[in-house]
């Protein structure tokens, strides 16, 4: 067994009007019982409507900026255009899950993957349409749920928890954290896959 675990920082709740801010992945695969991380990446996002207001990119096609444009904050960390953030994390999914993302389906893993491959499905459709590219991320491409597959353990009675966040779920194993910082994509995505290695075995 091998997989992603992705998760998202946005502006909102709607992939229409709300920007993704920060995109984390963690790659995985089964040693023994143990689902084990194997890489990762960690994208600052820089929104469109951000750089298209301070001009900060060098090149401008159709409204669209340069692909790979990306630039230092005051910390020194990069962030990367929308466009640039998007093609990373493909190129890192089919360099872990094979070049065919019609094969993905079981091996991408969120929290709440209806939530964020909802924001990825709009991102790309719309990067793609202004390029003039074909999608490489189909738009019916499913992912599975550790919220959802926590809701279905509830339900037949495997797990007595209240709640279904990832804070409940980490509470609820033991799974330790640093509470002082804030949430950040690749932090949660690494809890993510903690919390697998609990759910995984009740589901059977």
């Amino acid at each position: 067994m091998k997989g992603i675990v992705i998760d998202l920082e946005t502006g909102g709740k709607e992939p229409e009007i709300c920007a993704i801010t920060e995109i984390g992945a963690v790659s995985f695969h089964l040693q023994g019982k143990q689902l084990v991380e194997t890489g990762h990446l960690s994208l600052q996002v820089i929104p469109h409507e951000e750089l298209f207001v301070s001009r900060k990119a060098e090149q401008v096609q159709n409204g669209v900026f340069d692909h790979f444009y990306q630039e230092r904050d005051t910390t020194g960390q990069f962030r990367y255009s929308e466009n640039a953030a998007l093609i990373y994390l493909m190129d890192g999914m089919r360099a872990h899950l094979g070049s065919d993302p019609s094969t993905w389906k079981g091996k991408i893993w969120a929290h709440n993957a209806h939530f964020d491959l909802m924001f990825l499905h709009h991102l790309e459709k719309r990067l793609c349409g202004n390029l003039g590219y074909k999608a490489a991320f189909p738009e019916r491409i499913t992912g599975s749920c550790t919220k959802m597959l926590t809701q279905s353990l509830m339900g037949l009675g495997k797990l007595d928890i209240r709640g279904s966040s990832l804070d409940t779920l980490c509470d609820h194993f033991n799974i330790p954290r640093d509470t002082t910082k804030r949430h950040g994509a690749l932090y949660d995505a690494r809890l993510t896959l903690e919390v697998m290695n609990h759910l995984l075995p009740l589901a059977g």
